[in-house]
């Protein structure tokens, strides 16, 4: 999960919230959805928070999407409400 930084192509970059940044790469499979309906990486905007998951490489901060989720403000909030919580009981 994190903010969009930039999008290209079929390529988004996001940074997390421990200052991380990460490329998310998108496909022909990839499901992409933004106000619970399907979306295309164009409705994508830098600003946006975004969730993803695929097949992490995190040596090279690359996600092959499977899915992408457009998070809206209060969703986003609520996400990392139950990361704090989940964080604070590891």
């Amino acid at each position: 999960m994190g903010k969009v930084t930039g999008v290209s192509g079929t390529e988004i970059t996001i940074k997390d919230d421990q200052g991380q940044v990460y490329e998310i790469q998108t496909g022909p499979n990839s499901r992409i959805r933004k106000n619970r309906e399907e979306a295309k990486i164009s409705d994508i905007h830098v600003g946006d928070t975004i969730m993803a998951a695929g097949n992490l490489d995190d040596q090279a901060k690359t996600i092959g999407a499977m899915f992408v989720v457009v998070l809206d403000p209060q969703q986003a909030a609520e996400a990392e409400k139950r990361r704090a919580e989940l964080d604070r009981k590891s």
